[in-house]
C-alpha cells in the first residue's frame, strides 16, 4: 500500500491540477477525501474492490442517474484515486510541474502608517531591500543613532558599530563583516558621521548579500510537508537569531497584509521583515502602552526634528511603566553595555531599548526551552517549567507550577510560546501564589501612613521587623538601595514584592543545603528536623512545631525537646531514638516557611520581647492582671512620661491602643492564648490591666525611642562622607565596645531605689552608647598619641555630636574614665559623627598612623584603621 504525502490532500483543497489528464475541480464533491485518514480509508476500499473485481462505485458517497452510471464527478475522483495508486511518482511530478507553472499571487500593497516619529514604514523598510537609495529619513535615523553612541557627537568608536547595527535592526551583519566594512573607510579607531554615513551604505549592501544568501539556502516546506504561516516565518527568524512569539507573528502578518497568505515565498517573506523592523517587533497594544509610557517620562526643553525628547534619567521610569520590574532589572543589566543619549531620548530610541530588552528576554528563554527539549529523558510539564525558571530566578514549588497552570489554562505540549507566557505570568505575581501574595501585601499596607503608597526607611525597617527579618538602618538602605527601580528613595508595593521574593530565593537556597546537609530525605527525626531549621536560622517554640508538623502530616518520633539554653545557638534538643520516613523537598520547604512566618506571629504575642526579657517582665509585673493605678506607681521612675496630666492622659491612650494590639495579635493564631487578654473589655472600662497588654505598651514606648534613633542614625548618614561598607564597619566596632558601657550602666541603675518594674523598662530602654575612654582606647590602639589639650577637645566634640545632655561642664575638672563611661558616651549616630570629626581634622595626626598600619603587612587591618584613613 503507498503512503499518501500530505501534499496531496493540500492541493485538492487548493484547487491545484494533480495529473497531466485529470483535473479536480474545486465545484466536485470531494468532502470524503478532506484529510489524509479519509484518503487512505477510500484508497483501500477501492483497493479490495479491485482484487475483487468490483466496481467502486461506492467510493466516495457516490450517486447513480437513472441508467446506472456513475456520474462524471465521481467517476473523476475514482479514475484520480486509482492513477494515485498505480503511478504515484507521476503523479508527484506532475503535482510538482503545475506548482512550477503557478503565476505568484500578487500582493496587497504595503502599509504606509508609521507606529511613530522617525519610525520607518513598511515600504521604507521594504527599499532597503531593493534601492540604494538613502532619504532625509533614512539620514535623521542614522544621526540619532550615531548620536547615541558618541562621546563628544562628532565622534563614534568604531568597536561600537556592531552594537549600533544591532540598534539599526541589521541581523546578517556579523561583527567581522562590519571590521571588514571599517577597513575599507578608515584606518582610525574611530569615525566622523561622513564616515559613519558611508559604513552605513556598504552595512545595508551587505546586509542585503546577507538576505540573498539565506534566501537561497531556506527550504519553506521541508519534506514536502505543509508547514503553516506562523511556523514558516518563525523557521526563517530562527535562521537570524531572532525570537518571536506567535502572538507577535500573527498581528505582524496582519500588519504587513499576509494574514491570508502562505508566506513560502521570498517576496512574503522579505515583506514580514520589513513590517517587523517597522514595529520593531511589539503588537499594536504593546506599542500603545510603549507610547504611554513614553509621554510619562520628564521632557527635555529641545524638540527638534526627531520629535519629543526625554531625559536619560527618565528612560529606566518609561521602561519600568511598559515591562515592569524584571524589565528593567534586564535592562540594568545592559545598561552598562549600551551607551545613552545624553542630549535626550527620542520615541524612537525608547522603542529599540525597549525591542533589545525583549530580544534579551526572550533568548534567556528560549536557550532554556531548547535545553530542556534537547535532552534525552523528557519529564512532566510541571518538572519541565520549574526547570525552566531557575536560571530566571525563581525556585518555584510544585503548587505555585499548578496554580499558575490552572489560572491561565496552560496544557501540554511544551513548547517556547507556553514558556513565555509562564514566565510573564510568573513574573507578574513574583513568583508567590495568590494567597502569599495577599499576605504579603497586607503586611505592607499596615505601615502605609497618611494614605501614601510606598514607605519611607524607618517603616522599612518596621516591616521587617514585623516579618521577623530585623537588621539597622544600613541594612534597610541596601535593601531599598537594590529595589528601588523608579529612584524615589521611598518602597512600593511591586517593589516590596520583589525584594521579598528576593528574600526568599534567600531562603529556599538555604532550605535546600539544610535539606541535603541532613539527610531530610533518607529519613526524619524530630532532632534532625529541629537541627535542620536552626541551620535556616529558624528557633521555634515546642509547641509550634508540634502544630505545624501535625498540620502537614509528619509524623515525629516519641521524644521530647530541651529547655532553651539562652544563647544565640536556639533550642538544645534531645536526640530521638526512633526514625521515621523521609520527606520530599517540598513538603521540607512548606514547614520550613510556615515556621518561619509563625515565627513573628508568636513572638508579636509577646510584643517582640526575647524569653528571658518576657520572664523578668512577668516577675516584675507580678500577678496576670494589676490595677490600672498600681501600674502607675510601678512606671514612676521607669522613664515613661507620667508626672503631668496631659502625659497621664496619652498614657490612657497608649493603653488602649495596646490593649487592641493584643488583641489582634492574639487572633493571628489561636493555637497559642497564654497571653492573650482575658476579656475584650478595654483597661479604661475595667480598671485592670493585662499583662500581654503591658508587653504591648512597653513595645510602643520602645519603638518611639528606637523611631528617634533611627532617625537620628539617617540624618549622621547623610552628614558624613563614608561608604556603605565603612559604615558597617563602623557599626561593628561599635557594637563590640557597646557590650561593656551597656553593662556597666545596668549595674550603675541598681544603685538607685526604684521598683523592679522600672528598672527593668529603664535596663530595656538603655540605648547602646560608646564613653569617650572607649573612643580614646580605640584611637590609642592604631597608634595615635593623645595628650590632654585632645582629651579635652574630643569630649567636647562628643559632648556637641551627644543626643543627652551631661551634668559635667568642659572646663571642670577631668573626672575619672568610668564616670564618663556612663555620662559622655555617643550613641551609633553621634559616633560616626565622631569618626568624621577625627578623619576631617587629623585628630592626633590618626590619618597617618591608620596608614602605616595599613602599610606594616603584620598587623591585621581593622575596619577602623581603614575608615579613618585619609581618603
Amino acid at each position: 500500500m503507498w503512503e499518501i504525502p500530505q501534499h496531496i490532500v493540500y492541493f485538492f483543497h487548493v484547487d491545484v491540477a494533480v495529473s497531466p489528464k485529470v483535473t479536480v475541480n474545486k465545484s466536485w464533491d470531494l468532502g470524503a477525501v478532506a484529510t489524509v485518514a479519509d484518503l487512505r480509508r477510500a484508497l483501500k476500499f477501492a483497493n479490495e474492490r479491485r482484487s475483487q473485481g468490483e466496481a467502486s462505485e461506492h467510493l466516495l458517497s457516490s450517486s447513480k442517474d437513472a441508467n446506472g452510471t456513475l456520474s462524471r464527478p465521481q467517476c473523476d475522483t475514482e479514475k484520480v484515486l486509482t492513477q494515485a495508486v498505480v503511478v504515484p511518482v507521476k503523479l508527484h511530478v506532475a503535482v510538482q510541474r503545475i506548482r512550477k507553472r503557478k503565476k505568484p499571487k500578487k500582493l496587497v500593497a504595503p502599509n504606509t502608517s508609521r507606529v511613530g516619529r522617525l519610525m520607518p514604514s513598511i515600504q521604507e523598510c521594504l527599499n532597503k531591500f531593493w534601492s540604494d537609495e538613502v532619504n532625509s529619513e533614512d539620514l535623521l535615523r542614522l544621526r540619532v543613532v550615531f548620536r547615541s553612541m558618541s562621546e563628544d557627537g562628532l565622534h563614534v568608536l568604531c568597536n561600537c558599530l556592531p552594537e549600533l547595527m544591532m540598534r539599526s535592526g541589521f541581523h546578517t551583519l556579523s561583527e567581522e563583516k562590519c571590521r571588514e566594512v571599517v577597513q575599507q573607510i578608515t584606518t582610525f579607531d574611530y569615525m566622523d558621521f561622513e564616515d559613519f554615513s558611508d559604513f552605513s551604505e556598504r552595512a545595508i549592501l551587505e546586509e542585503r548579500k546577507g538576505y540573498q544568501d539565506l534566501l537561497k539556502t531556506w527550504v519553506p516546506n521541508p519534506f514536502d510537508k505543509f508547514v503553516e504561516p506562523a511556523e514558516q516565518v518563525r523557521g526563517f527568524l530562527n535562521m537570524l537569531n531572532v525570537i518571536c512569539t506567535r502572538k507577535n507573528i500573527l498581528e505582524i502578518l496582519d500588519f504587513a497584509g499576509l494574514k491570508d497568505e502562505l508566506c513560502n515565498s521570498p517576496q512574503e517573506m522579505l515583506r514580514f521583515l520589513a513590517a517587523y523592523q517597522s514595529c520593531e517587533g511589539f503588537t499594536k497594544k504593546e506599542v500603545s502602552v510603549l507610547r504611554s509610557a513614553f509621554k510619562s517620562c520628564e521632557e527635555r526643553a529641545h524638540v527638534g526634528p526627531e520629535g519629543r525628547l526625554i531625559t536619560p534619567k527618565s528612560l529606566s521610569g518609561g521602561l519600568l511603566r511598559f515591562g515592569g520590574i524584571y524589565f528593567l532589572e534586564t535592562w540594568r543589566e545592559m545598561k552598562y553595555r549600551q551607551k545613552i543619549n545624553q542630549t535626550g531620548v527620542s520615541f524612537y530610541e525608547f522603542l529599540i531599548h525597549a525591542r533589545r530588552v525583549r530580544e534579551t528576554q526572550l533568548q534567556l528563554v528560549a536557550q532554556a526551552v531548547e535545553k530542556i527539549c534537547s535532552s534525552d529523558v523528557r519529564q512532566g510539564l510541571i518538572e519541565e517549567l520549574r526547570m525552566l525558571c531557575r536560571p530566571l530566578g525563581f525556585t518555584l514549588q510544585e503548587m505555585e507550577v499548578t496554580e499558575i497552570l490552572q489560572e491561565q489554562g496552560l496544557s501540554e505540549p511544551f513548547c517556547l510560546d507556553l514558556a513565555w507566557d509562564f514566565v510573564c505570568h510568573l513574573r507578574s505575581r513574583h513568583g508567590f501564589t495568590k494567597a502569599e501574595k495577599a499576605e504579603l501585601l497586607e503586611s505592607f499596607h499596615r505601615f502605609q501612613k497618611g494614605g501614601e503608597d510606598e514607605l519611607s526607611t524607618v517603616k522599612i525597617l518596621e516591616l521587617m521587623a514585623w516579618l521577623g527579618l530585623g537588621g539597622c538602618i544600613e541594612k534597610a538602605h541596601e535593601m531599598l538601595r537594590r529595589v528601588d527601580f523608579d529612584n524615589n528613595g521611598v518602597l512600593g508595593e511591586n517593589e516590596f514584592l520583589r525584594l521579598m521574593r528576593m528574600q526568599k530565593e534567600q531562603n529556599l537556597e538555604t532550605y535546600t543545603l539544610a535539606y541535603c546537609k541532613l539527610h531530610l530525605g533518607d529519613a526524619v527525626t524530630r532532632s534532625r528536623l529541629v537541627a535542620a531549621l536552626a541551620e535556616c536560622d529558624i528557633f521555634t517554640e515546642n509547641q509550634l512545631l508540634e502544630v505545624i508538623t501535625l498540620r502537614h502530616g509528619i509524623k515525629t518520633a516519641a521524644v521530647t525537646f530541651g529547655s532553651f539554653a539562652g544563647t544565640s545557638q536556639g533550642p538544645s534538643v534531645r536526640a530521638a531514638r526512633t526514625k521515621l520516613p523521609g520527606i520530599s523537598w517540598d513538603a521540607w520547604v512548606v514547614v520550613a516557611e510556615e515556621a518561619r512566618k509563625m515565627t513573628p506571629i508568636w513572638n508579636r504575642k509577646r510584643a517582640c520581647f526575647k524569653e528571658p526579657e518576657v520572664l523578668e517582665l512577668k516577675k516584675a509585673f507580678g500577678a496576670e492582671e494589676v490595677p490600672v493605678s498600681d501600674l502607675l506607681w510601678m512606671l514612676l521612675d521607669s522613664g515613661l512620661p507620667l508626672q503631668h496630666a496631659d502625659e497621664r492622659h496619652r498614657f490612657q491612650e497608649a493603653l488602649a491602643e495596646a490593649h487592641r494590639t493584643a488583641l489582634d495579635c492574639s487572633m493571628e493564631d489561636d493555637a497559642n492564648a497564654t497571653t492573650a487578654p482575658t476579656s475584650c473589655a478595654s483597661p479604661r472600662s475595667s480598671g485592670t490591666v493585662h499583662f500581654a497588654t503591658f508587653l504591648h505598651l512597653i513595645r510602643s514606648y520602645l519603638e518611639s525611642i528606637k523611631q528617634k534613633q533611627m532617625q537620628r542614625e539617617e540624618a549622621a548618614l547623610r552628614s558624613v562622607s563614608f561608604s556603605a561598607t565603612e559604615v558597617a564597619d563602623f557599626r561593628a566596632i561599635f557594637t563590640s565596645h557597646v557590650v561593656s558601657a551597656h553593662v556597666q550602666a545596668r549595674q550603675e541603675l541598681q544603685k538607685e531605689p526604684c521598683h523592679p518594674l522600672s528598672f527593668v523598662v529603664r535596663c530595656l530602654a538603655t540605648r547602646p552608647r560608646v564613653s569617650c575612654s572607649e573612643v580614646i582606647r580605640m584611637a590609642a590602639s592604631i597608634g595615635a598619641r593623645i595628650k590632654m589639650s585632645h582629651r579635652s577637645m574630643l569630649r567636647k566634640k562628643i559632648r556637641e555630636f551627644s543626643d543627652e545632655k551631661t551634668l559635667i561642664d568642659v572646663e571642670d575638672e577631668e573626672p575619672p574614665d568610668d564616670e564618663f563611661a556612663l555620662e559622655d558616651g555617643v550613641d551609633f549616630a553621634g559616633f560616626l559623627q565622631v569618626m568624621q570629626w577625627m578623619s576631617d581634622c587629623n585628630w592626633c595626626n590618626i590619618n597617618t598612623a591608620a596608614e602605616e598600619l595599613l602599610l606594616n603587612p603584620r598587623s591585621v587591618a581593622t575596619g577602623f584603621s581603614r575608615c579613618v584613613s585619609a581618603p
